[in-house]
């Protein structure tokens, strides 16, 4: 268990639409609905998902 903790918070965090190492976070993606999931995307990304919903 003290592994699997150790490689979550240890492992490099990159986008996963665009692949970028660059200020990724983990950002709540959701659709018109309000249902949706958390991705780790890019700031860049995170923007363009938030748009789409509107």
């Amino acid at each position: 268990m003290l592994e699997k903790l150790k490689n979550v918070l240890s492992t490099e965090k990159k986008c996963s639409k665009c692949g970028s190492k660059k200020d990724v976070e983990k950002v709540y993606v959701s659709n018109i609905t309000g249902h949706g999931h958390f991705e780790y995307l890019c700031a860049t990304c995170a923007l363009k998902e938030k748009l789409k919903c509107y």
